[in-house]
């Protein structure tokens, strides 16, 4: 079941597929998915990759299961962005900004609110007179 988890199959979906696989009841299919998600938040030896896919999974599972009443509200459509925004960023498709413009170094911008720029207060008009 856990690598059903992993796959993202909904919880239902598992219940049925082990229900059919292994010729057993639905309390007991069911029984054995509490097993699964209980060993698998108490198992010290899964790898971190393992783990990234388990909350993809998880984060799957709960885009899928959001009420209906939510589903097509601007809020549903809110979380349903949050949670594709940290599934790519699990997954690794999210960008990484990078400023170009600084050769990597931090770029400390302190706006100079209340006060003439200095490069704009220069006088640059030239005020020498033709007569002299």
């Amino acid at each position: 079941m856990q690598e059903w988890m992993i796959e993202g199959m909904p919880d239902f979906e598992m219940v049925n597929r082990a229900m059919q696989q292994w010729c057993i009841n639905r309390a007991t299919a069911r029984e054995y998915l509490r097993q699964a998600y209980r060993n698998w938040k108490t198992d010290k030896e899964i790898e971190l990759e393992n783990r990234r896919n388990a909350k993809i999974a998880e984060l799957q599972q709960l885009k899928y299961t959001m009420k209906e009443e939510y589903a097509g509200t601007p809020n549903g459509i809110r979380a349903i962005l949050s949670i594709e925004k940290e599934i790519m960023r699990l997954s690794g498709l999210d960008v990484q900004k990078v400023d170009v413009t600084s050769d990597g170094k931090s770029v400390q911008y302190m706006p100079i609110w209340g006060t003439v720029d200095p490069i704009l207060d220069e006088d640059t008009t030239d005020h020498s007179s033709k007569e002299d």
